[in-house]
Formats: structure tokens, sequence, C-alpha cells
């Protein structure tokens, strides 16, 4: 009884001392595959979570469940930004509608048979933010959305009484789509000449921000990967486990291209190179969104690394009626370094920096077991940040946060549980910027990203706040 009383202690206590350091965000990963998951804080690679969600969490752990494992369900992930400028204390709304989520998994696996076959349909990746026609990043990103789709089917085989391997190959899907808008200052009104440099339009007067059209991008790619697990118990009270999640990279080729004119009602006052006084700019740029100019419809590609997954947890069920469990989570941002996006017209193409870096989660848990089958889970977990300072931008503002989570499972009738989780997001903020940032790409001599001389205090001018709320329901059946 000390034992347990000593281990319990050292599993809180370890708690309360790690999880404010690794309080933090995780670029575009989304955690809520299963509801037993979301109300555990995604702890759930050691088995927390007795249900075919073990797929994804840990495909060794489907050994574990006896006969026809089903679960389907769903995650309602309502979020909630705003940007607060600088330079005059304005707060500009983010405009994000509801995001929904789904999972689905089936699993087998005979009484006595070493072998389990499954299959399952989940999200780990995906992006949504969308911005208001005053914000002043809409040049950088107004809308920007990813969605990611993977199908994996699933093989575990039980390799002892204690120990069990497994995993399979995944299918994925993915689309793209960002909208962004076009400004005027920065654009040329007067070419170059032999004798006189070329002419912006900031040059005669016109401020920044002045908005001229709309660029919208759509594209869709595929990709291959695999995820592999082991589990195993130490002994009646310790049961530890471990997944690896490929990197898939996604291609979006031949996705296309969109441009569309917003009148401003400009005239010009005075005469220059080959444009009289009087002229309406949204004449002369019109051209450019002509059939035969540089903004007409055309073709677009980019590319981008879905980063690879390590997570290992720990499970103590010695205490009665509770079970909880401590994971940690590695993934491989450094993989994000770039998002290069390819148009038709050559000089509309460009490179977005995001150097990424690795990042690192603690999530913790714990659930307690009624008599009549019911479950109560909760959970609070974190995650270090992947973005630089320097890329806290209206397409992702990263920043640091922490989840809390609860939830339970209520059998309903027969083998069919209902399960519930809700999940607060709860952040501090963190300085970002609304422009694009100005720093060329370069190398230095391992081939690695050199630091830029631009850092975050000349182009961060404003702080992003967050907070959010994460709803989730599943149906399990167990046959």
């Amino acid at each position: 009884m000390l034992l347990h009383r000593a281990t319990r202690s050292l599993l809180w206590s370890t708690a309360l001392l790690l999880l404010p350091a690794f309080g933090g965000a995780q670029g575009f990963a989304l955690n809520e595959i299963g509801t037993c998951a979301v109300g555990r804080s995604f702890a759930a690679t050691a088995g927390g979570c007795s249900d075919a969600s073990l797929i994804f969490w840990n495909p060794a752990g489907t050994v574990r469940l006896n006969g026809w494992s089903v679960l389907a369900g769903t995650a309602a992930i309502s979020l909630n930004g705003a940007f607060k400028r600088d330079t005059n204390g304005n707060r500009y709304e983010s405009d994000i509608p509801v995001a929904i989520v789904p999972h689905v998994f089936i699993n087998h696996h005979a009484k006595g048979s070493k072998l389990s076959l499954g299959a399952g349909l989940y999200v780990p990746y995906g992006l949504q933010s969308q911005w208001g026609d005053s914000f002043p990043g809409r040049f950088t990103s107004k809308n920007a959305k990813l969605q990611t789709i993977y199908v994996q089917p699933n093989i575990a085989w039980q390799l002892n009484d204690d120990w069990s391997i497994g995993g399979g190959p995944i299918w994925a899907t993915s689309s793209v789509e960002l909208e962004q808008a076009i400004d005027l200052s920065s654009n040329i009104a007067a070419p170059a000449t032999a004798t006189t440099p070329a002419i912006t339009f900031a040059q005669l007067g016109i401020p920044k921000y002045t908005e001229i059209g709309r660029a919208h991008i759509e594209g869709s790619g595929t990709g291959l990967g695999a995820q592999v697990g082991i589990m195993g118990k130490v002994n009646d009270r310790w049961t530890i486990g471990a997944r690896y999640l490929l990197p898939i990279t996604f291609k979006y080729k031949s996705g296309d291209a969109v441009f569309r004119q917003i009148n401003t009602g400009l005239v010009f006052a005075g005469p220059l190179t080959g444009i009289p006084a009087g002229t309406q700019v949204d004449t002369l740029v019109g051209k450019s969104f002509l059939p035969t100019g540089r903004l007409s419809p055309q073709h677009v590609s980019t590319q981008i690394t879905h980063p690879a997954q390590v997570q290992v947890g720990f499970n103590y069920s010695g205490m009665k009626a509770w079970n909880i469990e401590v994971d940690y989570q590695w993934t491989q941002w450094s993989r994000f370094k770039e998002l290069p996006v390819n148009f038709d017209t050559v000089s509309l193409s460009k490179t977005l920096v995001e150097d990424y870096k690795n990042s690192s989660a603690l999530r913790i848990s714990a659930e307690h077991a009624f008599t009549n089958g019911a479950r109560f889970r909760l959970g609070v977990s974190g995650v270090t940040t992947a973005a630089p300072d320097v890329t806290v931008s209206p397409l992702l503002p990263e920043q640091e946060r922490a989840y809390y989570t609860g939830g339970g499972s209520y059998p309903l009738f027969g083998n069919l549980t209902l399960d519930g989780s809700v999940a607060y997001i709860a952040t501090l903020g963190r300085r970002g910027r609304t422009d694009e940032y100005p720093g060329l790409r370069r190398y230095d001599w391992k081939g690695d990203i050199a630091p830029s001389p631009i850092g975050p205090t000349q182009i961060n001018n404003g702080v992003y706040t967050l907070k959010a709320y994460i709803f989730s329901v599943s149906l399990k059946a167990s046959y």
C-alpha cells in the first residue's frame, strides 16, 4: 500500500512540475481522434482508451479488444482568435466557422487469437484561419484551409502474453485553399525607362493596404505513409506503449488560381510616363485581370509535408477503479521549413518562410470506472511551440496554449456505449505580424536555413490571442 501511495504521489508531482514548461501550441496538428482520447487529453498510447481508436493511438493495442469493435464519431472545434495592433490599438476578430472532424474505426480480434485486423479513418492534421475584410493581415492571408484524411488498414500480432506489435500502411488525401488580398501600393504605376526607375503606387501617395483584388487558390493531392506501434505489460499495474507515424509529403499539383478585381475609385491627379492625368486607376490595373494579363486564371502548385510523430505512454492501473496515464509526444515540425507557391505566371511565384522547429508534448490523464460500466475522464496537456517568433502570422498565428479536458462514457443498451468529451484551450497570447516576412531565403554551409537579418522586433506589429472549445461525441459498439 505504501508503494502504491508513493507511485501515485510521484505521478501527480511530476505532472504539476512539468506541465507549465510544456504549455504551447503545435503547428497544424489535430489530436481530436476518438472521444475517449479527447477526454483524456490525448494520453492514450499505453492503452488508456480501450476502443478501436487504438488503431491510431497505438496499432499494437488492438489485440486487447475481443470480437468486433466499432467506433464512429466527430469533434466540433469552435475557435475564436483576435489580433490587437500596436500602432492604434485596434482589435480585429477572426471569423472562423466551426470545424467538424470525423473519426471511424473498426477492428476484429477473435478471442484467443494472436492476430487482430482493422481499419481507421481519421484526421491528424488540418488548419482553418479566416479574417474579416478590414483586417490588415488579409494581404498576407485572409482565409486558409487545409483538410486531410488518413485511411489506415491495421494488423496487430500478439508476440507473447505481455507484448504485441502492430501497424499498417496509410493512404491520405489532402486539399488546400488560400485566399489573399492584393495591395495596390506595392504594384508598379509606371515602368522603368532608360533614364528613370520604375514608380510604385506607394511613391504616388497610395497608402499601404489599398485593396485592388483578391487571389483564391485551390489544390489537392494524395500521399502514402505508415504507422507502427508496440505495447507491453511491465507488471500487473504498469503498461507501456509507443507509436511512430511516418511523415507524408503532399504535392498539390495543377491547382486553380483565380483573381478578382476590386474597384478603388481612385484617379491619377497628374500625368506620368504614358499615363495622362485623370486616368482611372481601376482601368489601368484592370488590364492585369484580363485573360491575357498576369492575373488571369491559371494553374498553381505547392507542397506541404505532414510531419512524423513519436508518442510514448505509461499507464498505471494500481488504484482501485482508477487508471492514470502519462504520455510524451515528439513531432518533427522541422520538416515544415517553407511553403512554396508556384504560378504559371512566374513573377507571381513566391516562397512563404515558416522555419518550424521540432516540438514536444506532455499529456496526463485519469479515468474512473463505475460499477455500472460508466466512466469518468479528465486530463491536461500542452506542447512546446513549433513556429519561431518571426512566422507567427495570419496564416497560422501559433501561440502557447494548454488543454483542459473532461468527459465520460455511459452504456446505453446491449453492447452500445455513448462517449462524450469537452476540451477548453487557454492561451496567454503571442506577438506576431500581419505583413509577409521580407527575409530572403539563405542557407548556411550545411545546407540549413541561416538566420535572417530581419528579426521579430522589426517585423512583429501586434498580439494574437486565441481560445477554443472542443466538443466530441462517439458511439461505440462491441460484439
